[in-house]
């Protein structure tokens, strides 16, 4: 692997744990959003989930313990709020279809490698800045969250097949 490819990484991971109450983050991640979800709606249409939502408009939302429903940011009290950047929301995910959906996002790490093979910082290093940032917006938008990992563990057929297949060949 190049070392842009690297050198994109570690700048993806700095993209990722910068505050996400500061407007202009969202902004910045604002391209590798609009990647992520599109991910999921290319997806999700291809495999009949039905995709019926997309939107890349950040919105606050409370973080609530587990088993207690979800409060409105604007003075919910209950856990720290947190930017959601992106979301789609479909009407048709089934075992078949949720580890595809919900695991979409990785496909955009080849893509991500492809700009990184883009990268010449000795001949062209003006334009090396775009397709560094490509490579890093790719990256930190090609993990998949927590939202899209619930999606995909819908897939339980699939993940037992897995477990036996690793049990039998173990």
């Amino acid at each position: 692997m190049p070392d842009s490819f690297w050198a994109a990484a570690v700048f993806a991971l700095v993209l990722r744990g910068i505050n996400r109450s500061l407007g202009t983050t969202a902004l910045l991640l604002l391209p590798g959003t609009i990647c992520h979800e599109l991910a999921h709606w290319i997806t999700g249409w291809a495999l009949l989930a039905d995709p019926e939502d997309f939107s890349v408009r950040p919105h606050r939302e409370a973080r609530a313990p587990l088993g207690f429903p979800r409060t409105p940011a604007p003075g919910g009290a209950m856990g720290a709020n947190r930017w959601i950047l992106g979301s789609v929301t479909f009407r048709h995910i089934t075992w078949y279809n949720g580890l595809f959906v919900g695991l979409a996002p990785l496909g955009l790490i080849p893509a991500a490698w492809w700009c990184s093979r883009q990268i010449d910082w000795n001949t062209a290093p003006l334009l090396a800045i775009p397709w560094f940032y490509g490579t890093a917006a790719l990256l930190g938008s090609g993990i998949p969250s927590s939202a899209d990992w619930q999606i995909a563990f819908r897939s339980w057929p699939f993940w037992l097949f897995l477990a036996g297949w690793v049990l039998l060949h173990a």
